[in-house]
């Protein structure tokens, strides 16, 4: 059975081992660090700090882009490649840093995988956060409106679309008092106009559109009822 003095040996020993393999290995990272070829790869081999994805709110209408932030200057021959995730699968033939708008929809989850490349030397692959698409707004489109007459009735459809693909509702904000109904299924205004209107000033309606996500835009057309025509601006 070994005494106590004996451990303290072993210990002591194992400790000077342990501190001249340490030296050894720092004497041989400071010559090989300090070697041209090493000093080249360090100066060459770009360094990627991190990888941002822009907008960081996408909508399935926005074009989204890899960023690479960098930890020194890129030089004019620094080659970048671009791996592409929608959902945990790759995205093939997608080499770019903007992914196609063709390639998610809302919901989805997107991210990134970057690294860099000069001559022969390659950074790390750096992974980007992950960005869930989010619902896109109903979109209006501008569509004039036909002669009308005072008395009489006046027909009006709302052109209106969705990019996710929604379900769209309608609904009128204004003026509620003077009769006008919205179909909220289909968009279309009717308004049988009094005559006691005629010659009055002009009129704004103004409604809404809201999709199946609860996302609403409002648009508003004007009307001369003197003229029965649109009033534009």
């Amino acid at each position: 059975m070994m005494s106590n003095r004996d451990i303290v040996k072993i210990i002591r020993s194992l400790l000077i081992v342990g501190l001249i393999i340490f030296c050894i290995y720092m004497i041989y990272h400071y010559f090989k660090s300090n070697t041209p070829e090493e000093k080249r790869r360090v100066a060459m081999e770009p360094v990627i700090s991190e990888i941002k994805i822009d907008p960081p709110d996408p909508v399935s209408t926005d074009f989204i882009r890899a960023v690479a932030v960098m930890a020194k200057p890129v030089s004019k021959d620094t080659r970048f490649s671009y791996s592409w995730y929608v959902n945990g699968n790759e995205i093939k033939n997608n080499d770019s840093i903007l992914l196609e708008k063709s390639n998610y929809k809302k919901g989805d989850k997107v991210y990134c995988r970057v690294w860099a490349t000069r001559e022969k030397y390659r950074s790390d692959v750096i992974e980007s956060n992950e960005v869930i698409v989010k619902n896109s707004p109903p979109v209006l489109a501008l569509t004039g409106v036909k002669p009308f007459n005072v008395p009489g009735r006046f027909v009006y459809r709302i052109d209106a679309t969705d990019p996710d693909g929604d379900t769209l509702t309608y609904r009128l904000v204004s003026p509620l008092n003077k009769g006008i109904q919205i179909d909220g299924i289909n968009g279309e205004i009717i308004w049988d106009i009094p005559a006691s209107m005629a010659g009055s000033s002009g009129v704004r309606i103004v409604y809404e559109v809201k999709d199946s996500s609860g996302v609403a835009v409002s648009g508003a057309i004007d009307l001369n009822l003197s003229t029965g025509s649109e009033i534009t601006w």
